[in-house]
C-alpha cells in the first residue's frame, strides 16, 4: 500500500504488555492535550468499568467483527488471549487525511503492521512496566482472573522484545512522571512535524560593486553590477569576487573587498543584504564593495559614474553605501 503525501495527521500508538498502564497514561494525555483525540479500535472483549462504547473501543460481537474482516473494513486484526482486536480502516484514513493527532492502544503485531502502512505518520511508544510483579498486581487490581493473568504472562517476552523497534520507551514506574514524558513526546512530535520541510524555493546571490575613490563602475544595462548565484558551500564574498573577475576579466583579491564588518572565521559580512522574490523564488543578495587600485578605462558597455549619481539611479545600490565608502576612504587616508 502506498501512503499518500496528503496524509498529514499523526498517529501515536501505545504498545506494551497488558497491565503496563497504557490506557491510564493515554487518558491523562487526552485530558492534558487539547488537540489530541482517541482513535477507537474494534474488539470482541468485554467492556470494562469506566470504558464507553466508541471511545476506547468499538465493542463488537464476534460475528460483527468477522463481518468487518469479510468486508475489508479493518486495516489489520489479531486474536489475542481469545479476543479479536482490529483497526478500522475508515477511522484511521479520515483522521490522517484531516491532519488530526490521534492516539490508540494497539497490540504489538498490529502496531507493527499499521506502522508499515503509514511510516510517515505513526509514532510508536512502548510503555514498559518496572517489573513482572508490578504487571501481575496491576492486572489483579483491574479484576483480571488468575487464569487470564497467567495466559497474558506467556506473551510478555514477545511484547517486551518489540520495545527496541519503537520510537520511544517510557518506563511506567511513576505514573505522573510517565504521563509528563508521554505528553512531552506528543507535543514535541506535533511541533516538529508542524514545521514544513523543503517548502522554500530560494537561492543566494552575491554582488560586487567596483569603486575607485568616489566613482563607481557600472554596466550600462542591467544588471548594472557584477552578480553571481552562489555555488553550494560557496561563501558570499567568494561569490562576489568570482562575479567581479568574470565580468571585468581582472585579477581580484579579498584584500580589496570593503565589507560590512570584521570577518567572523571564514565568513566576511556584506555591506548590506536584501531579500527579493523573483518569479516565485526568494533571492537573498549579499552586496560587497570592491576597491579598484586605479581608475581603469571603462570596458565597452561600462561607464564610470559619481557614487552619489549611481545611488540615485540604481536601486541595487542603496544609500547606505555612501557612509561605508566615506568611512573606508577616511580609514585609508585617500
Amino acid at each position: 500500500m502506498t501512503v499518500a503525501h496528503e496524509r498529514t495527521g499523526l498517529f501515536f500508538i501505545l504498545v506494551g504488555p497488558a497491565g503496563a498502564g497504557k490506557n491510564r497514561l493515554m487518558n491523562i494525555a487526552l485530558d492534558r492535550i487539547d488537540d489530541l483525540s482517541q482513535l477507537p479500535t474494534a474488539t470482541t472483549r468485554a467492556i470494562r468499568d469506566g470504558e464507553q462504547q466508541g471511545r476506547e473501543h468499538l465493542f463488537l460481537t464476534r460475528d460483527d467483527f468477522l463481518k468487518m474482516i469479510t468486508d475489508d473494513q479493518l486495516l489489520e486484526w489479531q486474536e489475542v488471549h481469545g479476543n479479536l482486536y482490529g483497526m478500522p480502516r475508515a477511522t484511521v484514513e479520515e483522521a490522517l487525511q484531516a491532519g488530526r493527532a490521534v492516539i490508540a492502544d494497539i497490540e504489538v503485531l498490529g502496531a507493527s503492521y499499521v506502522r508499515s502502512l503509514y511510516p510517515e505518520n505513526v509514532i510508536t511508544i512502548f510503555i514498559q512496566p518496572p517489573s513482572l510483579q508490578t504487571l501481575i498486581e496491576r492486572m489483579r487490581t483491574r479484576g483480571d482472573s488468575e487464569a487470564e493473568i497467567s495466559k497474558r504472562l506467556l506473551r510478555v517476552a514477545m511484547e517486551m522484545d518489540y520495545a527496541a523497534e519503537c520510537d520511544y520507551v517510557i518506563v511506567n514506574d511513576d505514573l505522573e512522571q510517565a504521563a509528563e514524558t508521554l505528553c512531552a513526546i506528543i507535543t514535541a512530535e506535533h511541533n516538529r512535524r508542524a514545521v514544513p520541510h523543503g517548502t522554500f524555493n530560494y537561492r543566494y546571490m552575491a554582488r560586487a560593486v567596483p569603486i575607485c575613490a568616489d566613482a563607481v563602475l557600472c554596466h550600462d544595462e542591467p544588471p548594472h553590477f557584477p552578480i553571481a548565484t552562489l555555488d553550494p558551500e560557496e561563501l558570499p564574498h567568494d561569490g562576489a569576487l568570482r562575479a567581479l573577475s568574470a565580468a571585468l576579466h581582472l585579477p581580484v583579491t579579498p584584500n580589496n573587498l570593503i565589507a560590512g564588518g570584521q570577518a567572523d572565521g571564514r565568513f566576511t559580512p556584506p555591506v548590506i543584504f536584501d531579500c527579493d522574490e523573483i518569479s516565485g523564488c526568494e533571492v537573498i543578495k549579499f552586496l560587497y564593495l570592491y576597491r579598484l587600485e586605479t581608475h581603469i578605462p571603462a570596458p565597452e558597455g561600462w561607464s564610470w559614474l559619481p557614487l552619489t549619481q549611481a545611488v540615485e539611479d540604481y536601486d541595487a545600490l542603496p544609500s547606505a553605501v555612501l557612509d561605508v565608502v566615506a568611512a573606508a576612504v577616511a580609514e585609508s587616508g585617500d
